[in-house]
């Protein structure tokens, strides 16, 4: 992998309703998730603090933080990184993003009620209008993409938990993916099965969903075709 030095303007301002190490923090995050800060740029402490006119020690708390949730890495005698992510840390993270989403099924599927699954449903209204769009907008259907797998596990009202699967940074892979008209079709399935109010019908809906993802990742990673694409990013 490249190393290289980023240019700094592509990070927001610090806004000021935070804590100023949740500041940096969350804009460092989103700069990494969102590719503003793409694989291989190098995160200097120095240079950060001085441009958002802040001392080292909220840089260095974000970094250790980035670093804990594998968005950073350390090259020892060459500095820190934005981290890259292989063909297997994908699949990895896939399958346990199925291990979250089976079990949050098992204690919500049975729970379901009108709003509830209007939620859902408005999620995916709002997915189909962005594929739609000429130009798929990545940043923000991954960002619904994640808050419709995300609102079972919310339902359980387990906060471990949550901060469990938000930790993985799902987001960051989710992007480095291919989108596909085809992985929209599998939502509204996870969505009807919910509906429907079948656990076994869900399980399967979300097994599919995921399975399909990772034969699609297996196929690009080896030169051959993923699934119909819509746009030259992320499935999910």
């Amino acid at each position: 992998m490249k190393f290289h030095a980023p240019p700094l303007e592509v990070l927001a301002d610090l806004p000021q309703q935070q804590g100023l190490n949740d500041q940096v923090y969350d804009l460092l995050k989103d700069a990494i998730t969102q590719h503003k800060l793409p694989a291989g740029s190098r995160l200097d402490v120095n240079d950060l603090a001085e441009h958002w006119q802040v001392s080292r020690t909220p840089v260095n708390d974000a970094i250790q933080r980035l670093m804990a949730g594998g968005l950073v890495s350390v090259v020892p005698r060459r500095g820190t990184f934005v981290a890259s992510l292989d063909v297997n840390d994908i699949l990895e993270l896939m399958d346990a993003r199925l291990m979250f989403e089976l079990r949050a099924a098992e204690l919500v599927a049975g729970q379901m009620n009108a709003r509830r699954l209007k939620q859902m449903k408005d999620i995916l209204l709002a997915l189909d209008e962005l594929l739609r769009e000429p130009s798929v907008n990545v940043a923000r259907y991954s960002a619904l993409d994640l808050e419709f797998h995300f609102l079972p596990i919310s339902w359980m009202k387990n906060g471990k938990i949550q901060k469990m699967y938000q930790a993985q940074n799902f987001q960051w892979y989710m992007t480095r993916l291919r989108r596909s008209t085809a992985g929209q079709a599998e939502h509204w399935k996870i969505y009807q099965a919910y509906e429907c109010g079948s656990l076994e019908a869900v399980k399967k809906a979300l097994t599919d969903h995921i399975e399909a993802g990772k034969a699609s990742v297996l196929a690009a990673s080896q030169g051959g075709a993923p699934r119909s694409d819509l746009s030259s990013h992320s499935i999910s």
